[in-house]
């Protein structure tokens, strides 16, 4: 299973796919920016040279360890195998970066903290470690940090930048259950339920032949 599952993702993830820049020049044009074609075609190669330098380097990724592809195959990977994960697009002085949280630290804070009482004061709750308004949209994440004596504390990451208004996090998920699931249910999970009965017949069929 491991090495099906590590074939998966090694075919599906950085497979040749690039960036192709395309500027639609209307809507730039509504804006006050006429830009002739001549101009268009630079544009495009300049931000696809320029993506390609990003994402191939480790300064796409927040902990300055992997390249854009490398973190890719993680969230894939980590949505198949666990369900969900949540992606936080954060900024330093090169530009922005990717960072990667497992799904499992994304959860409720506890009882203690004030973060239940502010959600409410705007007609909001948190479930599954989403902070959700009444229309169920996704307004923010609670990512659990660990720290000295094993103390749990927690961020909490807003989905859309205050100034900005763009989505800036977001969970990876894999199928839902149903629609209304703020959580995804692993893709394999289906497939160890057939592995574990695999593995329990098999066992019977030793133990019967040894008994024999």
């Amino acid at each position: 299973f491991k090495t099906i599952a590590s074939k998966y993702f090694y075919w599906k993830i950085g497979s040749g796919l690039k960036l192709q820049a395309e500027p639609n020049v209307s809507v730039l044009e509504s804006e006050g920016l006429d830009i002739s074609d001549t101009e268009s075609s630079e544009f495009q190669k300049m931000v696809e040279a320029r993506f390609l330098i990003w994402a191939n380097s480790n300064q796409s990724d927040y902990l300055k360890q992997k390249n854009l592809h490398e973190l890719a195959s993680d969230f894939d990977r980590g949505a198949f195998l666990g369900g969900d994960n949540l992606l936080i697009v954060r900024f330093d002085n090169n530009g922005p970066t990717i960072q990667f949280v497992s799904g499992e630290f994304v959860c409720n804070p506890g009882i203690e903290t004030d973060y239940h009482t502010q959600a409410e004061k705007k007609g909001n709750c948190i479930e599954h470690g989403i902070e959700i308004d009444k229309h169920g949209k996704h307004i923010a994440y609670f990512v659990r940090i660990k720290v000295k004596n094993d103390i749990d504390k927690f961020e909490r990451v807003p989905a859309y930048g205050e100034k900005s208004g763009k989505k800036l996090a977001w969970l990876v998920s894999s199928k839902k259950s149903s629609p209304d699931h703020l959580r995804a249910v692993p893709a394999m999970s289906q497939s160890l339920e057939k592995i574990n009965k695999l593995d329990r017949y098999v066992e019977a069929a030793v133990t019967k032949a040894e008994q024999a």
